[in-house]
């Protein structure tokens, strides 16, 4: 994660500390900061995954599975969420990189980020047992279920 880490969310936890209006602080800088980049990295993804983010937040998703594909030349990473208004499938097309930190239980969605790096999309994930995912790939598209 870039701009939503785990310890600025650690931080913003206790409202009586003395370092949360700082932490407040950054991450409303983050939040402006990352609006600006995902505006980049919006272009290059595909329709299916814009208009479903433009609609529907994934905050609390549950995470059901995480399930790869092997296609003929490249290999696809879904997860399927299910919240009270959707269920559904992000699907990372032709992953070149995959990483979970934190191996434990898959959780609930918290914060992502979409970046843009060397022409191919980073999809970072947060969960609430603080799994990271870090997801390099081509493309990212949404199906209900």
């Amino acid at each position: 994660m870039k701009y939503f880490t785990i310890e600025l969310l650690d931080e913003l936890q206790y409202p009586n500390s003395p370092s949360y209006p700082d932490a407040e602080k950054k991450w409303n800088e983050n939040i402006k900061l990352y609006q600006k980049e995902y505006e980049k990295s919006k272009k290059l993804l595909d329709e299916s995954f814009n208009n479903f983010i433009k609609q529907h937040s994934l905050h609390d998703a549950h995470i059901i599975n995480l399930d790869f594909h092997q296609k003929k030349d490249c290999l696809d990473l879904s997860i399927t969420l299910r919240c009270r208004s959707f269920t559904g499938m992000i699907v990372h097309h032709d992953v070149s990189f995959f990483n979970l930190t934190n191996t434990g239980a898959l959780g609930d969605y918290i914060y992502d980020e979409v970046l843009v790096s060397k022409g191919k999309l980073v999809h970072n994930i947060l969960t609430s047992n603080y799994n990271e995912y870090a997801i390099c790939c081509k493309q990212i598209y949404w199906n209900d279920l």
